[in-house]
């Protein structure tokens, strides 16, 4: 082998940081694309995070490109930042500074162009996480249920202590739970004074301890009867009086006429306030109204 003859050697291995260079002349003619660029001063290639703070790639010495993991690059004066640093109440940005979510913790939602996070103007105090995007509660403290991005209580469901919008999963104390519902016991025996809905009540009946079982009204304190009021599941005085209907059948309570009404058409479930908290099976609620799916609807 010629000892005379000469081998390639890589320009980074010559010239620290360099990409094309000229062996011939002993100089480098281009740096490493992006983490490298081109001192006028020294004409050699400097590694981009040695001349700016956490800055992995570059196009020169004052403008940083991308940054290490957690910061990004600020489009003012192209250093890296903490987004927070960058947005007040924003967690994560993208690398042209714009804010991709905000602090849902601290109550901050995007602005509708992007630009800068929020505060949530309307705090619901029974909410304990929002969405960082849009500002919805996501999440409500136990004992609520979200519904049209409220927190309600689950004392919708009656004497309930934990539930979903399906209805209650854990009654107070002393309560039975059935069907969603929380409903008492008469006081030292274990028979049950309100009527459980999917009960038949078609039959006259005699008075338990002197009371009749919801969904039936006391006639000459002797019998029971039931209410004549569809979707009544407590009767007064009379058998067309109703004191209370069927949320979980989709009736509320028209207080003035003491008649029972659907909240809506194809309403499942109401609250006790007569709106809707749930449609029926191939129907989703909008603007207090039940409305068929179709395959383009969400929640569906």
């Amino acid at each position: 082998m010629n000892e005379n003859k000469t081998k390639c050697v890589e320009c980074s291995k010559q010239f620290d940081g360099c990409g094309k260079c000229d062996t011939t002349s002993s100089k480098c003619l281009e740096c490493e694309s992006n983490r490298y660029f081109r001192s006028k001063i020294t004409d050699k290639c400097v590694k981009c995070s040695e001349v700016m703070n956490n800055c992995t790639t570059c196009s020169n010495s004052i403008t940083c490109t991308s940054c290490d993991d957690g910061l990004f690059v600020d489009p003012k004066d192209y250093s890296c930042k903490k987004c927070e640093e960058m947005i007040e109440g924003c967690v994560t940005c993208s690398n042209t500074g714009t804010c991709l979510l905000c602090d849902m913790e601290n109550k901050y939602k995007l602005s509708l162009d992007y630009s800068r996070c929020e505060k949530i103007e309307t705090i619901d105090e029974n909410c304990v996480k929002y969405d960082g995007m849009y500002g919805h509660c996501v999440k409500c403290k136990d004992g609520y249920i979200q519904i049209d991005e409220v927190c309600e209580s689950c004392q919708i469901f009656g004497s309930c202590k934990n539930c979903t919008t399906n209805g209650c999963i854990e009654c107070d104390t002393g309560m039975m739970l059935s069907k969603g519902q929380c409903y008492k016991r008469t006081d030292g025996d274990d028979v049950f004074i309100d009527h459980i809905p999917g009960e038949n009540i078609t039959e006259e009946e005699n008075p338990i301890q002197g009371k009749c079982r919801k969904g039936y009204y006391l006639r000459n304190n002797n019998t029971c009867i039931p209410c004549q009021v569809e979707g009544c599941i407590l009767c007064g005085e009379t058998e067309d009086e109703c004191l209370e209907c069927n949320l979980l059948k989709g009736y509320h309570l028209n207080e003035t006429s003491q008649t029972c009404e659907k909240c809506c058409d194809n309403c499942a479930h109401c609250g006790k306030d007569g709106e809707c908290i749930q449609c029926e099976e191939g129907y989703y609620y909008k603007e207090e109204h039940c409305f068929k799916c179709s395959y383009q609807e969400l929640g569906c």
